[in-house]
């Protein structure tokens, strides 16, 4: 099913570009994004952490990928599951950030770079531009007006409307409420 994106579409779009762009840029020390998605030597020598791991390549496949797809193709599924991977890769940042700041040795000489700021913001952004767009009301597609009720299901209605207020009208009945406690109670009174 296609989503209608509207300004959001540019807000993604952006978000994905400047997340592409940030994997130039120093990530840990002068190593750049681009070595940690990949791996590289240069990655392995900052003594990276699996939570920045984490973050690259799901931001990569979240913020990349998917959202860049998301931008061209309006696919709600797309979507969704761009969302969900971004969430995760914020949460990872988080973490990342957090072990890089706690950590001695090799690691504590190396400190975050303006690139992982960047992926950072382009992933909150990701996020909490999708949220808005998965709960605002969007024009109803033609495929779902055929699910609209018919006069089948009019008559049903009725039918159980109908039934409703003849069970309201059965609890309501004088001679149906059971006051058999009540009469008992008067009847002891009395014979006291």
């Amino acid at each position: 099913m296609k989503m209608e994106l509207g300004s959001a579409r540019w807000v993604l779009g952006i978000a994905s570009i400047g997340w592409l762009v940030a994997l130039f840029l120093p990530f840990v020390g002068d190593i750049p994004g681009w070595q940690v998605l990949a791996v590289g030597e240069g990655a392995r020598s900052a003594d990276t952490k699996i939570t920045e791991y984490v973050f690259v390549w799901l931001g990569f496949l979240g913020v990349g990928v998917c959202t860049s797809l998301v931008t061209v193709s309006r696919r709600f599924g797309m979507a969704t599951v761009a969302w969900m991977i971004s969430t995760v890769a914020l949460v990872s940042s988080l973490l990342a950030v957090w072990l890089r700041k706690s950590s001695t040795g090799v690691a504590g000489m190396f400190q975050h770079g303006p690139g992982f700021y960047l992926e950072v913001v382009a992933v909150l952004l990701v996020v909490l531009t999708y949220i808005p767009l998965f709960v605002r009301k969007t024009a109803v597609a033609p495929e779902l007006l055929r699910n609209q009720p018919s006069e089948i299901d009019a008559d049903i209605a009725d039918a159980q409307l109908n039934a409703t207020r003849t069970h309201q009208e059965q609890e309501t009945n004088p001679l149906l409420v059971d006051d058999r406690r009540a009469n008992a109670a008067r009847r002891h009174k009395r014979s006291s």
